[in-house]
């Protein structure tokens, strides 16, 4: 990016630790981007937001080839496109008081529950995140009755990273059908 902003006679600022094959060019701040946005926003007389951490998951009602009622869950971004959050998960069933545990799976998740999955009920649903920023399991309460088959839920999950606790979890839609 320096290259096409000397290109096109624009200026710019490095912030670095070290030398850049681009630093004659630029004014240098030789520093951490961190420290130097904090003076800057503070000198701008701006607020830094807080930083909330979001993460989405996809829940739906299947079939097997059996024609025996499961749960596809995992991760997604914004717009629904699969994306890998969990390391595991455990869901358990308030009908059956069945517990499964995803320990040597991968997303997504198919979970099929011994007892078929009927429109009561709850799936308490407790997630294992990567924890690249170290967030603590959450538990979310997947009402069966709001899954249809093949139709997929989505939820946000909002975690503050500064506090390290999960502030709220909601239904959502994906941006794509925004």
């Amino acid at each position: 990016m320096p290259e096409e902003v000397v290109k096109h006679g624009g200026k710019h600022v490095i912030v670095n630790l070290q030398a850049t094959p681009y630093d004659d060019e630029a004014l240098r701040i030789n520093g951490f981007i961190d420290d130097v946005m904090i003076k800057l926003m503070k000198k701008l007389v701006l607020e830094i937001p807080s930083f909330i951490l979001k993460r989405r998951v996809m829940i739906k009602k299947i079939k097997d080839e059996n024609n025996k009622e499961g749960l596809f869950i995992r991760g997604c971004d914004d717009f629904g496109t699969p994306y890998q959050l969990f390391k595991r998960m455990k869901v358990t069933f308030s009908e059956s008081q069945e517990i499964i545990d995803t320990t040597n799976e991968q997303e997504p998740f198919h979970i099929f529950p011994k007892q078929s999955i009927t429109s009561k009920g709850i799936a308490a649903i407790k997630f294992r995140f990567q924890r690249n920023y170290l967030e603590p399991d959450l538990t979310i309460d997947v009402d069966l009755q709001d899954l249809k088959l093949d139709q997929p839920v989505y939820y946000l999950l909002e975690y503050d990273p500064q506090a390290k606790e999960w502030i709220k979890y909601s239904r959502t839609t994906p941006k794509k059908f925004e």
